[in-house]
């Protein structure tokens, strides 16, 4: 086999050893978000099937859910990410937590949005897109407030 590239090394590896979480993980990231999203997507979710508590796997997924517009269904497999990941802590719940509440707020459920920017931010204090995501939450919340 030629294994001229990570892509070849990885599909060939599941050949051999189609039952491992990793490898359909890593097959897939090697893969082109949009142009080869359909089978991106299907190694994702098998590496979720394998393995339920592998977060980057939901992470990953989100990513390429949202990139092609279904961002709802992101939405829902970061948060299944966040309840039933292993491991989700440091730069990996930072990242979860502010695509969370990026997708809510740009689907303009900016109350459900709330609290997952406060928990960004907790995580990461000093990034510019949680402090002004935060803010423009409440920014909405207070617009819907007020009196039409």
């Amino acid at each position: 086999m030629d294994w001229n590239s990570e892509a070849l090394l990885y599909k060939s590896a599941l050949q051999v050893t189609p039952g491992n979480c990793r490898m359909h993980h890593n097959y897939a990231t090697t893969l082109d978000d949009i142009t080869d999203y359909t089978v991106k997507e299907f190694h994702l979710r098998e590496a979720v099937r394998l393995w339920s508590n592998y977060s980057a796997s939901y992470a990953n997924l989100g990513v390429v859910l949202a990139r092609n517009k279904r961002l709802p269904e992101a939405v829902d497999v970061w948060k299944h990410g966040l309840e039933y990941g292993t491991k989700v802590v440091g730069p990996v719940l930072g990242t979860t937590l502010t695509n969370i509440a990026s997708g809510l707020s740009n689907m303009g459920k900016f109350a459900e949005a709330l609290p997952y920017w406060e928990r960004a931010l907790a995580s990461r204090p000093r990034e510019r897109r949680v402090l002004d995501g935060l803010a423009n939450a409440k920014r909405q919340l207070e617009l819907q407030r007020q009196p039409q």
